[in-house]
């Protein structure tokens, strides 16, 4: 009883601190705060986890932060397990205004050294101490760090043996030519110390084989993580794709990704059309850059206007809001009808 009497005042007494240092840090930054609700027993975890994965802006992720630091800590352990640190890794490269609400609520979580390893949260923190622009996320970010130390949580290896993940840097005054000069410069001095450094058993230079210099990530994909834009890159139907479609390339998603793979099948089978041996007459086209309003009887309509007849229409909704993607599948009933439309 003296325990459990022990760890609720601990729990109690560690709340109002972090809760306290985020709306400070927001509230001197000028950051807006929606209202999350914390959590209060395990079973809320994941309902918690679904805002995090799901928050559109800023303010709901810093408020989805607050809730997780007022949160007891018996409902946290359910959360990391859940996948919470990938979020939170997220949010750390991607979104820097939540960057000091995350290493504050990290500093709390309950982490194990294989959970910082399966989120590569440990190289997304020395990114943010050893790149970040702002004094307040290095030191934030480097306390965590030795917090985690102390805790025996981080691997065996010197500090610059650590291979940071890119974090996106807040806004900066300095104009475009500036920051291309200093990149430049950043990568040269990285070329000269790599020049240097030579792997056991590997041949002079004048014997290797020259490589092919990497292929440059176009500027819409920068804001990605590095492995998924190379993934992008090796598909030119689906970066045709999200050229077209700005909303979606702002706010690409795993499950986005499936969704254009889809419609790219559907594309591919329209143009390659039916197979004559199963005896189908249908071909399908795909209806791109609808409203969200949209429903099947308007995208019906606008196909019988143009003087064509349409046998179905398929149009995906979105699961939470249930309105339309911005895309339909229409089925003709020939192939020349979908080449007219």
């Amino acid at each position: 009883a003296a325990k459990t009497a022990e760890f609720k005042g601990e729990v109690t007494s560690s709340r109002p601190v972090v809760e306290a240092t985020i709306r400070n840090h927001a509230a001197a930054n000028k950051l807006r705060v929606a209202d999350v609700k914390p959590m209060t027993t395990p079973g809320d975890a994941l309902k918690l986890l679904e805002t995090m994965r799901n928050a559109p802006s800023d303010r709901m992720r810093i408020g989805a932060l607050m809730a997780l630091g007022q949160s007891p800590r018996n409902c946290l352990p359910q959360l990391v397990s859940s996948g919470g640190l990938a979020v939170l890794e997220r949010w750390l490269r991607n979104h820097p205004e939540t960057r000091f609400a995350c290493l504050t609520v990290m500093e709390k979580l309950p982490v194990t050294s294989q959970d910082l390893q399966q989120a590569r949260m440990v190289q997304a923190v020395t990114a943010i101490e050893q790149q970040d622009k702002l004094p307040d996320h290095r030191n934030k970010a480097a306390a965590l760090l030795k917090h985690w130390g102390s805790q025996g949580l981080l691997p065996q290896q010197k500090a610059e043996e650590l291979q940071p993940v890119a974090v996106a840097e807040p806004p900066s005054d300095e104009g475009p030519d500036r920051k291309r000069q200093r990149l430049n410069e950043a990568e040269q001095q990285n070329v000269s110390s790599n020049e240097g450094v030579a792997a056991q058993g590997t041949p002079p230079r004048h014997l290797r084989q020259a490589s092919a210099p990497p292929e440059p990530v176009p500027e819409e994909l920068q804001h990605l993580d590095p492995r998924i834009a190379q993934v992008l890159m090796k598909q030119p139907k689906i970066m045709s794709f999200l050229r077209k479609h700005r909303a979606v390339m702002k706010n690409i998603t795993a499950d986005s990704i499936a969704f254009l793979s889809r419609i790219l099948k559907n594309s591919k089978e329209t143009l390659e059309g039916p197979d004559p041996q199963d005896g189908s007459t249908g071909c399908t086209v795909t209806v791109s850059n609808l409203p969200p309003e949209a429903t099947e009887q308007v995208v019906e309509n606008m196909v019988v206007q143009a003087g064509l007849t349409v046998s179905q229409v398929s149009l995906p909704r979105e699961s939470r809001r249930q309105r339309s993607c911005g895309v339909a599948f229409v089925v003709l009933p020939s192939r020349e009808d979908a080449q007219i439309a």
